[in-house]
């Protein structure tokens, strides 16, 4: 891009950024004026509409107060003696009389509590309305198909608790907005006026109806712009009276969570309010106000209307500038081309005096021929002074090249020289790494090798515990098995020599039973610790899969181990869920982890003599056996919990500690029983682990999902 063209765009900028942001000040500035004067013309028109709604609901309330005050003289008239049918004809003459002077009611009426008026009426209410450009009179009301006592708008005003002997709080009650079913049909509100007796009691109601279609066609025909929309909201049944942009919407209530419910509640006083909000994807601007009997009249002016006609002169101020700005790029570039010419012809002199060789990449830069005296003269001295200097250092660089080449083949030389030793230094890396792979393999054999080792070594403590248990049952039983048979020689002895009495054998009967029973029970013993030892010994030598009672089982595991503990004041404790805990896993594992922990327990968590506590709690819950174990003993250290799992880690190493019990436990747990273990503790607070596995890791194994009770009943043990 040329300098010409660089200034032109510059200016260009220039002048648009700055005609942009006078035009933009300006639209906001006339945007305010414009919003402040519509403002103030809405809410002239709401003030003046809202005024109109008013003056004719005043009017409505004098007009209902004149009859409340009719019917009053009426009742009085009954106590003085006038007949019905005089009453009937002046009451007639009253309402017409009233409803043809006041057109803008659609009709009205007197309606007098049961049997007030006349002892033998339980209704009385005549009624006048518009009819065809006429006010008629009607009794058709006075039924008690009807039965006004009943009527929403009867009720409002004159509650059935209120003690009618009491006056009301209010002189008048506007109704709802609602539908007249009773012959008209027309949206409209009631007011109520009560008619009280000479002693101030309650003795009837009097009633004129609104037609609210007149009141909102004359408040829908002043619209403030062209667009503009109005409603008008009841507040006490918060539906719609009037909605020119919805006309369907009459008479249903307002949305929550939109602009009406926010209008409802805004609404509270009487004054005006303002709403920016945007309704069917257009902007508008709703003003507001509520009036003294209820009701809530406003308007939506868009935004289009409130700013149209700014948005139009802004648009022509901006095209005008716009055709001002090409028309002064086209002066400006007239104007650069004559100034730039000069600059040009220097330039393409400057360019004809530096030549480039191609194939040597070699520059040649020649003095510049310039014989006028002008102001470029300077420049083009400067310039030649430039292209010496640029000559002289051109051969330097040449004859710097011609030695950094020679360098450059020296550096290659050693390169291939340095690759060489690289290449030598890989091969013997890689035999070091060989080396390693070999050894790091060789580890891991071993350390599986003692794994198993450590596995066997604590399958043969069980074997030797159990050996010593079994041992005293069986010794009590061949002892017992000897009396039997010293005192059975005896007996035999005395049989054979004819001298055996009756005492005599009485006496060895006991015996024999006593020895008998000691037998059988030592051996009952005996049985069951070998068969407890026979399921345990297989479940942890064997890594397959059964379907067991969890708790059960680590009873069994526990009475497995009863040799390492019973003489020391050691107590273990299984508790958890009531119910049955069924699962499919592999036992041996189980069993595995169970005696690690309790041989941990032993030997590091508790002295030879110490009492000690240990808890295994079992709960089953969405699919997941937990299983916590804990202990009272001495705990651990922050330091020894972060390398427990470790292999070979042990903190009795002067004991005979292998390091690998709970590197077992951490495997047993994650590969066997696919679950996770934590574990928590404190010196001198002793130790929690919790386990966490899948009660069944197989969904379908018929062959492991034998039920418990066919287990027992066959007489195997879970």
């Amino acid at each position: 891009m040329s300098i010409k063209t660089r200034i032109l765009i510059s200016v260009l900028l220039l002048e648009l950024l700055g005609y942009g942001v006078i035009v933009l000040i300006q639209s906001h500035r006339s945007e305010e004026a414009v919003q402040e004067l519509r403002e103030l013309q809405v809410e002239q028109v709401v003030r003046a509409n809202l005024t109109l709604l008013e003056s004719m609901a005043m009017q409505m309330e004098r007009n209902v107060q004149d009859l409340s005050l009719a019917g009053g003289l009426l009742y009085k008239l009954v106590k003085d003696g006038y007949s019905k049918e005089k009453i009937s004809e002046k009451s007639k003459t009253i309402l017409v009389e009233n409803f043809e002077s006041f057109p803008e009611s659609i009709g009205g009426g007197l309606w007098y509590e049961p049997y007030t008026l006349f002892k033998e009426e339980i209704f009385y209410g005549p009624y006048a309305y518009w009819h065809d450009g006429d006010v008629k009179f009607s009794w058709d009301l006075n039924t008690p198909t009807y039965n006004y006592h009943q009527q929403s708008w009867y009720q409002l005003a004159l509650p059935p608790d209120w003690d009618r002997t009491k006056p009301r709080p209010q002189t008048v009650y506007w109704t709802p907005p609602y539908y007249d079913e009773a012959g008209s049909f027309a949206l409209m509100m009631t007011v109520n006026a009560i008619i009280y007796g000479p002693e101030n009691q309650i003795v009837g109601l009097a009633t004129v109806d609104w037609a609210l279609d007149r009141m909102t066609s004359m408040v829908e025909m002043n619209q403030v712009t062209p667009n503009a929309q109005s409603f008008i909201i009841d507040t006490r049944s918060k539906k719609f009276v009037s909605y020119t942009l919805d006309p369907g919407r009459v008479m249903s209530p307002v949305a929550n969570n939109s602009w009406e419910n926010h209008v409802l509640k805004e609404a509270f006083t009487q004054r005006m309010h303002h709403l920016d909000v945007e309704v069917n994807r257009t902007q508008q601007h709703i003003y507001f106000q509520r009036s003294r009997n209820g009701l809530i009249y406003g308007v939506m002016v868009p935004e289009s209307d409130m700013f149209g006609e700014v948005w139009e002169s802004t648009r022509t101020v901006l095209g005008l500038g716009i055709l001002i700005s090409l028309g002064f790029i086209g002066i400006m570039m007239l104007l650069l081309r004559l100034l730039f010419k000069p600059f040009t012809q220097i330039l393409k002199r400057i360019q004809q005096s530096i030549e480039i060789d191609e194939a040597s990449h070699h520059i040649e830069v020649r003095p510049i021929p310039y014989t006028d005296h002008d102001e470029f003269e300077p420049l083009i001295d400067a310039l030649n002074n430039v292209y010496s200097r640029v000559n002289t250092h051109t051969h330097e660089i040449e004859a710097s090249n011609e030695e950094l080449l020679e360098k450059q083949h020296e550096f290659e030389e050693k390169n291939h020289t340095l690759e060489e030793c690289v290449k030598e230094r890989t091969q013997a890396l890689q035999e070091k790494t060989q080396q390693c792979n070999e050894s790091n393999a060789t580890l891991t054999r071993v350390q599986k090798e003692m794994m198993n080792m450590e596995k066997h070594a604590a399958l043969g403590q069980l074997v030797a515990g159990v050996a010593h248990e079994i041992n005293t049952p069986l010794g009590v039983g061949v002892t017992a098995t000897s009396y039997l048979k010293l005192e059975y020689d005896k007996v035999r002895k005395l049989f054979d020599e004819k001298s055996l009495s009756t005492s005599k054998f009485k006496v060895f009967l006991d015996q024999a039973h006593d020895s008998i029973n000691i037998i059988e029970t030592n051996l009952e013993r005996a049985t069951e610790l070998i068969s407890q030892f026979k399921q345990v010994a297989v479940d942890q030598s064997s890594e397959s899969m059964r379907c067991f009672e969890m708790k059960t089982y680590v009873q069994s595991v526990i009475n497995s181990l009863m040799p390492e503990w019973k003489h020391r004041p050691v107590n273990i404790q299984i508790t958890g869920d009531d119910d049955d805990i069924i699962v499919t896993t592999c036992p041996g594992a189980i069993g595995q982890v169970l005696s690690n922990f309790v041989m941990n327990s032993l030997k590091h968590g508790y002295s030879k003599d110490e009492d000690g506590q240990i808890q295994i709690d079992l709960r089953q819950q969405d699919g997941t056996v937990t299983m916590t174990y804990s202990d009272n003993g001495h705990g651990m250290s922050q330091d020894t919990i972060k390398r427990l799992f470790e292999p070979f880690f042990t903190t009795a190493r002067d004991k005979g500690g292998s390091g690998l019990g709970m590197h077992i436990v951490y495997n047993q747990i994650a590969q066997k029983l696919q679950g996770t273990i934590n574990v928590e503790s404190e010196l001198e607070q002793g130790v929690t682990f919790q386990v966490i596995f899948p009660a069944h890791l197989q969904e379908e194994a018929p062959q492991l999902n034998k039920s418990i009770e066919d287990q027992r009943e066959s007489g195997k043990d879970i």
